[in-house]
């Protein structure tokens, strides 16, 4: 019963649902980050760690191992992209946000 009540109150402690961002990424650090554009034409972007994410097709279809999305890797300038953010507070891990996953839109 203790068990029970512990697993109902902290259950759901470590989960989370990402936030979406869109825009323009331009791949840096030999595709370990991205600068995330409002705009093609933008200058400024704000950056992302997006290594050890996830990375998904136009169609969501998750795309294989590989360390840098097809996109991003093959463009020849910034890439149509959504990311999967997560606001990280406290615990083990350094503070900020986390891209759990990369989603290339075009």
């Amino acid at each position: 019963m203790i068990a029970a009540a512990m697993l109902w109150a902290y259950g759901d402690w470590h989960s989370a649902r990402p936030r979406t961002v869109e825009g323009w990424a331009l791949p840096v650090h030999d595709g370990a980050a991205v600068k995330l554009f409002d705009s093609p034409d933008a200058a400024e972007g704000e950056g992302y760690v997006i290594a050890g994410a996830d990375w998904l097709g136009a169609d969501g279809a998750r795309m294989g191992d590989d360390l840098v999305p097809g996109c991003l890797r093959a463009a020849a300038g910034k890439a149509h992209v959504q990311l999967g953010v997560v606001d990280v507070h406290g615990g083990d891990l350094a503070e900020g946000p986390r891209v759990v996953f990369v989603r290339c839109l075009d």
